[in-house]
């Protein structure tokens, strides 16, 4: 049984509470989306925002390719203003997933669990393109699959309303998944089973991964982090354009291209790297769904 939810659903609600578990994020809505396109930055707030930077509509893109003086505006205005430097650490990637809540004997996996499990399915080239957005980045990023361990809408209320989303959910690194058409899980965390041929999965939990890479981070402006994001991006796409599925790799390069049109008009050369760094951001979460948000340090760790 497919959960009763959509993805998009479970996304908004996971990012609104990446900050009650201790950490400074936020995800900028509609404001940022429209203008600059990206998806979440850290320690950030509305009333700032707004306040900085005035009517958002005389900051707003107009058409689809990225304007540099509004991306020249919008970033001096952040690195400069908003936030001091040190607040800003890593990036995280999460692929999320609408899970399958598999019951009885007839369920593919059934076998392996006797018990009812969720599962969820791995897509090939997505999964490729992950792994090696982890390997490039490293410890300066991390990269996630994410996965409710709920399916009816009354648990995505209950959560919501309890701000339970994160620790109902369960996670996994895309290089755990390699060769496998299929994850399976019982509960939340960061434990499960891949298939074709089975393989028990083990990992350190969301909260244990984000210690991780805070502490192991350097602090950073948010335009370094886009910096970095679209670079290792684009690298991955350079290696992966000769894979066999070739419809998803000739959308993004077309849409890398369209948004980044204007990059050449400008002497700018800061500017025009953060177009392309935007261009490969967006490209990446239009056509593989994958969020990105921009990570503070998190208050727990001293």
């Amino acid at each position: 049984m497919l959960a009763k939810f959509e993805e998009k659903e479970f996304e908004h609600a996971f990012n609104n509470q990446l900050g009650i578990i201790d950490y400074n994020s936020w995800c900028p809505g509609q404001f940022l989306e429209a203008t600059v396109g990206f998806d979440g930055a850290a320690l950030i707030n509305d009333p700032i925002i707004l306040q900085l930077f005035g009517p958002w509509h005389s900051l707003r893109q107009q058409g689809v390719a990225l304007d540099p003086t509004v991306v020249r505006n919008v970033f001096g205005i952040m690195d400069a203003h908003i936030l001091p430097p040190t607040s800003f650490r890593f990036n995280l990637f999460v692929q999320h997933k609408r899970p399958e809540y598999m019951e009885g004997n007839n369920a593919e996996e059934w076998q392996d669990w006797m018990k009812p499990y969720f599962r969820y399915k791995i897509q090939n080239e997505q999964q490729i393109v992950l792994t090696k957005i982890e390997q490039h980045l490293g410890q300066s990023a991390l990269v996630l699959y994410s996965c409710p361990a709920f399916y009816t809408k009354d648990d995505l209320w209950v959560h919501i309303q309890n701000r339970t989303i994160i620790r109902n959910t369960n996670f996994t690194e895309p290089s755990k998944l390699k060769g496998h058409h299929a994850y399976t899980f019982d509960a939340p965390g960061a434990n499960g089973r891949a298939f074709s041929e089975k393989k028990d999965i083990h990992g350190k939990t969301f909260e244990e991964l984000v210690a991780e890479r805070t502490k192991s981070s350097s602090p950073n402006r948010i335009s370094k982090l886009i910096l970095s994001a679209g670079q290792a991006i684009k690298k991955v796409f350079e290696e992966v354009s000769s894979a066999e599925n070739q419809n998803d790799f000739i959308l993004f390069s077309n849409i890398v291209k369209k948004l980044s049109e204007k990059k050449e008009d400008i002497d700018d050369r800061t500017v025009a790297e953060l177009i392309d760094a935007l261009s490969h951001i967006i490209a990446l979460r239009f056509v593989f769904g994958t969020s990105l948000t921009f990570m503070g340090a998190d208050r727990s760790i001293k």
